[in-house]
């Protein structure tokens, strides 16, 4: 009798394919592996990089609960999910602010930077005023009037939009000449401009006098011929009229007329 043994030989394809599910599972283990240790490094990344602190700077005026309503951020959102460019926009629709800037400052805090408006007058209507900027825009209510801003008068309520200028463009057009000219003429002590007609301005000084302005044409001359003539009238009595209108000249009115 003779003994048989049995050899199993596997054909080269067989190998190659056991080899191949060993490096398949081996390669699915790692990947196993490494999501474990992304998912344990994005819980432990939340809990540093969440937001813990919110740096706001902004003016005095400015109230910190509004600020951070507008921006849309909040406490514990991860610092990487906060769009500051989206967040700066937000905080822009508050017509009081100029500009805004928000970062994030890691690895748990944002700062947000807003510069605030600054008064360049008043636009005064039965008894209720708003601030107006250099640019002409009206961006806030004023609870009263104060310190020496001159005063706007002859605007209609329905005239104003917070965040814009005047709706009349021709008087939009006449109070931004105005504040130009104005703003080169930091000495002039005024205290109101009527714009009832942009056509037919009228301007009151500190003193009382009464200056006919015309149109919004030629404004930097005819502030200027004002500012050069005001030394000179204590000397003549009884002076409370001034005409500049035409921009070449200024006239001098003895009495106040209507």
């Amino acid at each position: 009798m003779y003994n048989r043994e049995h050899v199993h030989i596997l054909s080269p394809a067989k190998t190659a394919n056991r080899t191949l599910g060993k490096k398949r599972l081996l390669r699915a283990g790692a990947r196993i592996l490494l999501f474990t240790a992304f998912l344990l490094l994005l819980k432990q990344g939340d809990a540093l990089f969440s937001v813990k602190e919110i740096q706001i700077s902004a003016p005095a005026n400015f109230d910190r609960n509004t600020l951070l309503e507008l921006s849309g951020i909040r406490a514990g959102t991860s610092i990487f999910w906060i769009n500051s460019r989206q967040a700066a926009q937000r905080l822009l629709e508050e017509p009081a602010v100029l500009s805004a800037e928000v970062t994030r400052v890691f690895p748990s805090a944002i700062a947000i930077n807003v510069t605030g408006r600054a008064p360049f007058a008043y636009i005064l209507i039965e008894g209720d005023c708003w601030f107006v900027d250099s640019e002409g825009l009206i961006y806030r209510q004023a609870s009263r009037l104060t310190g020496s801003l001159p005063v706007i008068t002859g605007v209609e309520r329905d005239q104003l939009v917070l965040g814009q200028p005047l709706k009349d463009p021709d008087r939009a057009g006449a109070l931004k000449a105005f504040i130009a000219a104005l703003a080169a003429e930091p000495d002039l002590n005024l205290s109101e401009l009527n714009l009832a007609d942009s056509k037919n301005m009228v301007l009151y000084t500190t003193a009382g006098l009464k200056v006919l302005l015309g149109d919004s044409g030629n404004m930097a001359r005819k502030l200027a011929l004002l500012r050069e003539a005001l030394p000179y009238l204590p000397e003549i009595s009884g002076c409370r009229l001034l005409d500049v209108r035409s921009g070449e000249h200024l006239v001098i009115a003895e009495k106040l007329s209507n």
